[in-house]
């Protein structure tokens, strides 16, 4: 029973650590990298804002997409229309952001993401709560939480 016991320990040990070499390797990679093309978007032809946050315990993801002509969608549910001035300050605020050189892929247990899309260019940032944001990114964000989904 002991042999058994030692083994089973011994694989578990060896799984963890593997696990851990794994996932290290590929957070190195990520890091340094963005799930976007490096095309510059064009605000001219740019269809939606997705943002949101995900992860924790239950790996629930609450993503929303802003559409150029403001509607708010979660899902397909259209939660609500953001006026075309509100739209203009979103849109000003995200032009700040350059998303195609900026590189921000730092999940961690809990996330928050945004991204922009132009036809099939899509350029996307994805942080944590310890991640140290731009403050263009930052007040990006907040700036889309405050005028969408709070008001």
């Amino acid at each position: 029973m002991n042999i058994f016991k030692t083994g089973v320990t011994f694989l578990t040990l060896l799984f963890i650590f593997s696990s851990c070499l794994f996932f290290k390797k590929g957070a190195k990679e990520d890091n340094n990298s963005t799930a976007s093309s490096e095309k510059p978007i064009d605000f001219k032809h740019m269809t939606e804002i997705v943002f949101g946050w995900g992860g924790g315990f239950t790996g629930m993801i609450e993503s929303y997409q802003l559409s150029k002509d403001g509607t708010l969608k979660l899902g397909t549910e259209i939660k609500k229309k953001v006026d075309s001035k509100t739209m203009k300050v979103v849109l000003a605020a995200f032009k700040k952001v350059n998303f195609a050189k900026t590189r921000l892929n730092d999940p961690g247990n809990l996330y928050y993401f945004m991204a922009i899309k132009a036809g099939n260019n899509e350029q996307r940032l994805i942080w944590n709560d310890q991640t140290e944001l731009p403050v263009e990114v930052k007040a990006a964000y907040d700036l889309l939480i405050k005028t969408t989904i709070q008001q």
